[in-house]
């Protein structure tokens, strides 16, 4: 996925319906997965850009390192509904 480009509205997200690219589009409107490259090309033509760069804009760096925290978490026992990790901020 090239999430970068999304964000700045240049394209939608269309792939392979594989990890990774399902666990980014789930069942947004903000692209296309299929195993047939044609329809993939002409299912992308009808996608908002817009709907694609809000997908986009949702993933952050922070937003990835608190899941990766929470998972870290989860694997010590820990439950999510207890006080959540808070980095200090800079």
């Amino acid at each position: 996925m090239n999430l970068l480009a999304v964000s700045h509205g240049l394209l939608p997200m269309f792939r392979y319906p594989v990890m990774g690219p399902l666990d980014i589009l789930g069942d947004s409107d903000a692209g296309i997965l299929d195993e047939d490259l044609r329809a993939v090309c002409l299912g992308a033509l009808a996608i908002d850009p817009a709907a694609a760069r809000e997908l986009a804009l949702s993933f952050s760096w922070r937003r990835a390192a608190m899941q990766f925290l929470d998972n870290v978490r989860l694997a010590n026992g820990e439950t999510l509904d207890e006080a959540p990790f808070v980095p200090a901020t800079a």
